[in-house]
């Protein structure tokens, strides 16, 4: 049966619907926002958005916060965020009772004029109850197209799963994977993602059951030109000297640009072609993906966007992406990127080695870090589209571009356990000292892609997230470090606390192996007097592409204008403490 999806438009601009009222009676039920951003599949950021959007809106707090708060969650609804809940709900309750009569007789409608959506199970009307992220976006009833049920943008939970999805009734056959005559008149195809003997454990494949197989997807390839996408090897791109270096963000386009147009290589690692290392770019887009595609030979991409939500629409599914999420994009995965706000800009790890994986916890046991029940994966998605299409393919380092005269998003149902996903980085569940010292940077690693050396990491993916700081006698930030692996960081929003000033959402450093770094002076003087009771860092996000290879620099991050000249001059400050005594000289 379908069912009402309630919005209500308040002047001059400010608009309240599921969304919204779903977030703040979690608030009012936890007490955190947080802990009510968790509940209903949100980013932290999002959430803090959405209450002062709210509170914007109605002139008033609908929001009140305050230093440990009942529970310990430190928020809670004001009277007027009571009230504004209960009007709407009543207001959802009459509408819904006054549609009734209609309601029933659209789905009549339905029944009579598509059997098979009929047959093969309810209409969804309303967007998945997991997608909040971008919820303004997205509190539309989906499209209802003969023949096809609408998905909305459902996602099936779990990390490394067999999946199976399917958009029409029994499209996806059973018992077996590649029958005479496939239902619906599809074709059987596999995506395989690692070599037919890899071990079971790390044997990835996927049957795809679509419209056209994938040959019919490409007719002859030309070049195409994405002179600021580079690949490994590329050495001696560039003049500047080594050292330890810092960006701000790097400007948003002036032109129109898609994703792909707005790839920037800031540094290469290892070799494309021996399937090793990878390479760090950050993206800037201010345009849809409209009738062209993509995909990567070279290796898979880990999408970590900074500015905007992005619309992974792929042969596997759609994927909505916010800032404080990141999805991944399986190496020879089809899609097209459409923007949810007017700009874009984020980074992407392009990783050439063996897949990123879940790192093993140890003794640390079987919960914590990102927890495998709380990744993505989209549902089947297809769209049956003959218009002018262009597919534009990365492989060994060059650009390929093929033209032909229908959608290749045509994959009615599919099953395997090759496939996207994304991950809401809110979710991760950090581990840390409880007493005293600073445990290595590991402890946060959200994803690994192994090398061929045990312990040692093609590529390891750590954020240093919200969380308490409460060591004894300890200096709390990340220590002074010079390391083996190479270490490139972003930061998504907030501070950092190594480095509170400089460093900006957006920007990006980069440290290479057995370069020294740690603490600029600032950061050192106040951890190195701070009172030591617990200490709560939040509002912040930083991450890093950590990989066992030294990543060189580009031409274009080498020349790029947002390059900081004076960024080792944050070191300068650093005084001789030494002085022959115990307690040297703190003066």
């Amino acid at each position: 049966m379908p069912s009402l999806s309630l919005r209500i438009d308040l002047d001059p601009d400010g608009r309240v619907g599921p969304g919204k009222i779903a977030l703040l009676e979690q608030i009012e039920a936890t007490g955190s926002i947080s802990a009510a951003a968790r509940a209903v599949g949100m980013s932290y950021k999002r959430a803090w958005d959405l209450v002062e959007e709210s509170n914007r809106i109605f002139g008033k707090p609908l929001v009140s916060t305050q230093a440990g708060g009942r529970r310990g969650g430190g928020a809670e609804l004001t009277a007027a965020g009571s009230a504004v809940v209960r009007r709407y709900r009543a207001i959802e309750e009459a509408a819904g009772k006054a549609a009734a009569r209609h309601i029933e007789a659209l789905q009549a409608e339905i029944d009579g004029a598509c059997p098979a959506m009929a047959a093969g199970s309810s209409l969804v009307l309303a967007v998945d109850s997991y997608i909040f992220d971008g919820y303004d976006r997205n509190e539309f009833a989906a499209t209802i197209q003969r023949g096809r049920r609408p998905l909305a943008y459902s996602y099936m939970p779990g990390f490394g799963n067999d999946f199976e999805t399917e958009c029409l009734p029994g499209a996806l056959p059973q018992g077996m994977n590649s029958p005479q005559r496939p239902a619906y008149g599809l074709y059987a195809e596999q995506l395989s993602g690692s070599p037919f003997t890899a071990p079971r454990g790390t044997n990835e494949r996927s049957w795809l059951y679509r419209i056209r197989p994938s040959v019919k997807h490409h007719g002859r390839f030309s070049a195409a030109s994405y002179p600021h996408w580079k690949s490994a090897p590329n050495p001696d791109d560039h003049d500047l000297p080594l050292g330890q270096l810092r960006w701000n963000p790097v400007p948003m386009p002036a032109e129109p640009t898609d994703f792909i147009a707005g790839m920037r290589t800031v540094t290469t690692a290892g070799d494309v072609f021996g399937q090793a290392g990878m390479a760090a770019h950050v993206y800037v887009a201010n345009t849809d993906m409209v009738d062209d595609h993509f995909f990567n030979a070279d290796g898979e991409m880990l999408v970590v966007p900074q500015v905007g939500g992005l619309r992974f629409v792929t042969e596997m599914g759609v994927m909505e992406v916010a800032p404080g999420e990141v999805c991944l994009l399986p190496r020879g995965l089809t899609f097209k990127v459409e923007l949810m706000d007017d700009q874009a800009r984020g980074y992407v790890c392009e990783n050439y080695g063996a897949k990123f994986t879940l790192p093993d916890r140890g003794p640390i046991g079987a919960n914590c870090l990102a927890n495998p029940r709380d990744f993505k994966t989209p549902v089947a998605w297809f769209e049956d589209k003959e218009t002018p299409c262009r597919l534009t393919v990365k492989w060994c380092g060059g650009f390929h571009i093929t033209e032909i005269d229908h959608s290749p998003l045509d994959v009615v149902a599919w099953h395997g356990n090759y496939a996207p996903f994304k991950y809401d980085l809110s979710t991760f569940s950090p581990v840390g000292a409880i007493l005293f010292d600073h445990p290595d940077p590991s402890i946060f690693t959200v994803l690994t892609a192994p090398s061929g050396e045990e312990g040692t990491a093609n590529i390891d993916f750590v954020i240093f997230p919200p969380r308490w700081l409460v060591a004894e006698n300890t200096f709390r930030p990340p220590w002074y470090h010079r390391n083996i692996m190479s270490e490139f960081m972003g930061l998504i929003h907030g501070k950092y606390d190594a480095k509170e000033e400089g460093f900006v959402p957006g920007g990006m450093s980069l440290h290479n192996m057995m370069l020294a770094h740690g603490p600029d002076a600032d950061g050192f003087e106040k951890a190195s007097r701070a009172d030591l009771k617990p200490v709560k860092l939040d509002n912040t996000m930083a991450f890093m592409f950590e990989t066992r290879f030294p990543q060189l620099l580009t031409r274009f991050a080498a020349e790029l204008d947002t390059l900081q000249d004076n960024y080792i001059d944050c070191w300068s400050g650093l005084k001789k403490r030494f002085n022959g005594t115990p307690e040297g000289d703190w003066s």
